[in-house]
Formats: C-alpha cells, sequence, structure tokens
C-alpha cells in the first residue's frame, strides 16, 4: 500500500529532521560548456512529519544499528556509516503464498551533513525476503556510491 518513491519521501524526512521536502527530477540544468547554471529546481517543503526532535534521533539510531547488528549487519562493512531497515511484504493472495516483496530503505551517512545524505530504496517485486535480496542490492549501491567519492 505504500511506493517506493514515497518510502523515500519518508526516509528524506527523517533524514531532514521532520521536514518532508517535495520530489523533484531535475536538479539543475547547465550550459554545454558546464560554466553556468540555466535552471536551478526549486526545494519545497512538503510537509512535516509530527515527531519530537528526540524520537526522530531515536529512529535514526535504531537505523544505525540495525545496520551494524541487525538484519543487514554486514553493511558495517562499508567504509560510510549507513542507517536502514530491511522489510518483507507479504502478499495476500494464498495462491501467492510464500511469494513476498523483498523491501530496503536506508540513508547515509549517519550523523552527518543532511545536503550530503543520500536516500536508497530497493523494492524487488516477489523478490523473497529484505534482508536476502533487496539489502545486498543496497549495499552495492552504497559501495558504489562511496567508491565514485560522494560521501568524501
Amino acid at each position: 500500500s505504500v511506493t517506493p518513491l514515497a518510502m523515500a519521501n519518508f526516509v528524506s524526512g527523517i533524514v531532514n529532521n521532520g521536514i518532508i521536502v517535495k520530489p523533484y527530477l531535475i536538479k539543475e540544468i547547465r550550459s554545454p560548456d558546464n560554466s553556468k547554471v540555466l535552471y536551478r529546481g526549486k526545494t519545497e517543503k512538503s510537509r512535516e512529519i509530527p515527531l519530537s526532535p528526540f524520537t526522530l534521533k531515536v529512529i535514526k539510531k535504531g537505523m544505525r544499528l540495525a545496520a551494524t547488528g541487525g538484519t543487514h549487519a554486514f553493511f558495517k562493512s562499508l567504509k560510510v556509516q549507513v542507517c536502514g531497515k530491511t522489510g518483507t511484504a507479504q502478499l495476500k493472495s494464498k495462491r501467492d503464498a510464500g511469494m513476498h516483496h523483498a523491501w530496503y530503505v536506508g540513508f547515509a551517512p549517519y550523523e552527518g551533513p543532511i545536503e550530503k545524505s543520500i536516500v536508497v530504496v530497493v523494492f524487488i517485486e516477489e523478490g523473497g525476503y529484505g534482508a536476502y535480496q533487496a539489502a545486498p542490492v543496497a549495499y552495492k549501491i552504497f559501495a558504489k556510491i562511496h567508491e565514485l567519492g560522494y560521501f568524501k
């Protein structure tokens, strides 16, 4: 009953200390020689998550603990501190018993600057379990982003 974009938007609200920003597709358009910004997308506040700063801090800490000793503890080998949550959505139909949707939502870096944070959502339809199928995909995404130097 939720889309991957909605989950990404919600997790970004946790990262942004309760403020959810309206998603946009284009950050900026530059001139052919890359010397001028011709268009810059506007960041618009969509709404706020009605949680206290303490509660948001506890959620972030819990997501960090899941990435160091929980369902995706293998994330602790990454060079960037990732926070996340795995999930498995069961299908309603008896005919489809055993087939589940695999979820992973997360962000990095933990306690880093908000403007340098990246949210990753992996949804694998009928992919199995989040910890076994979706989390390894997210791991590769975070590792590649780090390898490309984004978190430095």
